[in-house]
């Protein structure tokens, strides 16, 4: 039974600050707010702050009731993905994020909910209420507009800070402590199409695909979850073949690192051909749901009629959009075999994810999130890139890149991070490395000094998408973790 409750209570001090991170908006690239939230709570508990110029922030808290000479940097980025279900009113720029208690989550109505990584982003400000904790010293750093690029850890200033250290509270599953984490590069694709006018007497359509899973474009990407953009062109594919239409507008997906969820195309047919098409789309339902996972059995597609729309692709240039969209790759390329997870998870080692794809009028966009562990290995995705870019004359540009963090799997911080487990949990913690961009091997690169770094978080599941929610029992062991951690380092 859900409660309309808006958090937890405890670790009271940990969910009081999350509450105001739901609170306060904190979109990616619109993190002003939050920024200021973070420095005025400091000031007022009475810690130093520093800044650089892209916005990171670094909050220093004294050694506490320790002789260590080590310096910890707790690390964690401000910004959230925003995504909402369709119909849902927000401004993500001004509203707070509306939240509750399903049995033993914490949720969202109608949105994401902010967990990834106001949850870890939390836990790192609780700790300056903590008086009582012994820790070495301790920097908190927050960076910026990590999840449409990783801006604040590609442009940290290194003077921001230094540490022996980093302990990056962004990953979403209790019990596994990460040492590595995949790379990535994403690509914009853009061209102009051909036009013309809607031909005399034609009626103008909608066909609108909701409710597919979507999810987050690297930890779900082995889930096999559907693309809406694929599935909106395997439909058109169908509807054309069997009646003439022209398609004016057509749009999905919302972010690099969300697996579409949602799509619509805009045409003009015979006005005769609704009937057809509406039994196509009939059929393509259950021809889907027939191998559609669980998760997307929710798919729902409607049609309607709508105003006249101004102009259309000519049936050349439609087939090329087609035809590209049907031949660009989306979803896993390859798995490492060689499991590095004590308990034999499978990894992905290359994807892609087809993430947004616009064309309006005669104009052209699709952005595409390609991950990797091993760069060379990715080329092969990249060469695939080039090759269709060439044969359908799109103009090709790499947007941004971020290296992988090669995994140590017997440094000497995971080793103590795996004792204390053990000596807490009585049990073993799993040692991965995640198919997602951490920010722990940009920021070992910008330290002058070697340094060593871990990732670990609660459990949060759907992360990028209106099904976010974090698992409150975890949250309340991964303080408990993190706060003995501190204690022996």
């Amino acid at each position: 039974m859900s409660l309309n409750i808006d958090h937890p209570n405890a670790p009271e001090k940990l969910w009081d600050i999350f509450y105001d991170f739901t609170q306060t908006p904190r979109p990616s690239k619109s993190e002003e707010l939050i920024r200021e939230y973070i420095l005025n709570l400091a000031k007022q508990q009475g810690f130093k702050t520093k800044e650089d110029k892209i916005g990171n922030i670094v909050v220093s808290i004294p050694a506490r009731n320790s002789n260590s000479d080590k310096t910890i940097v707790i690390q964690n980025h401000i910004d959230m993905v925003t995504d909402a279900i369709p119909g849902k009113e927000i401004n993500f720029k001004t509203d707070p994020i509306e939240t509750f208690i399903d049995g033993d989550w914490l949720r969202a109505k109608g949105t994401t909910l902010g967990a990834d990584n106001g949850i870890g982003c939390a836990a790192a400000l609780a700790l300056m209420f903590e008086s009582e904790i012994s820790h070495p010293n301790l920097e908190l750093l927050f960076t910026i507009d990590e999840e449409t690029g990783l801006t604040g850890a590609l442009e940290l200033d290194p003077d921001l800070t230094r540490g022996d250290f980093i302990l990056n509270l962004d990953t979403e599953e209790w019990g596994s402590l990460y040492v590595g984490c995949a790379g990535g590069a994403d690509f914009d694709f853009q061209r102009e199409f051909s036009t013309e006018d809607i031909p005399a007497g034609q009626a103008c359509f909608k066909i609108s695909l909701n409710h597919l899973a979507g999810g987050h474009s690297g930890v779900d990407i082995h889930r096999y979850r559907e693309n809406s953009a694929k599935c909106l062109i395997d439909l058109i594919n169908e509807i054309s073949s069997s009646v003439k239409i022209s398609i004016s507008e057509f749009r999905a997906g919302k972010a690099h690192n969300i697996i579409p969820r949602d799509a619509y195309v805009e045409f003009s047919t015979d006005k005769n051909n609704r009937d057809k098409i509406q039994t196509l789309i009939n059929d393509k339902l259950v021809i889907w749901k027939s191998y559609f996972s669980k998760e997307d059995q929710s798919v729902e597609i409607t049609l309607e009629e709508i105003n006249k729309i101004e102009s259309v692709l000519t049936q050349e240039s439609m087939r090329t959009f087609l035809d590209f969209m049907t031949f660009f790759p989306h979803g896993v390329h390859s798995m490492i075999r060689e499991t590095v997870d004590s308990d034999k998870d499978p990894l992905v080692s290359v994807s892609n994810n087809c993430a947004v794809c616009i064309l309006k009028g005669s104009k052209f966009y699709l952005l595409t999130s390609l991950r990797f562990f091993n760069r060379k290995e990715a080329c092969v995705v990249e060469n695939t890139f080039k090759s269709l870019s060439k044969r359908f004359e799109m103009n090709m540009a790499k947007n941004s890149e971020y290296p992988s963090w090669n995994p140590d799997f017997n440094s000497g911080l995971i080793n103590q991070a795996k004792g204390l487990y053990k000596e807490l949990y009585k049990d073993d913690a799993h040692i991965k490395a995640i198919h997602a961009g951490l920010e722990c091997g940009i920021l070992l690169d910008r330290f002058e000094s070697p340094a060593q770094a871990i990732s670990f978080g609660p459990t949060i599941v759907d992360a990028h998408s209106p099904d976010e929610r974090v698992n409150i029992p975890s949250v309340t062991k991964f303080w408990h973790f993190l706060t003995s951690f501190l204690k022996v380092l």
